[in-house]
């Protein structure tokens, strides 16, 4: 079983999370498992 995940996200939309913390959460739920989760943002800003 998986203890903790940290999700790494290139952007969010405002006020959400981002899209891969979406995809692992319902996995983890499809799967009848649970995990501590956090949701980083990495990559805001002009390149």
């Amino acid at each position: 079983g998986v203890k903790a995940v940290a999700a790494l996200d290139r952007s969010a939309p405002m006020g959400t999370t981002g899209a891969l913390y979406n995809e692992v959460a319902g996995a983890l739920m499809a799967n009848g498992q649970s995990a501590v989760m956090t949701n980083y943002i990495y990559g805001l800003g002009e390149s």
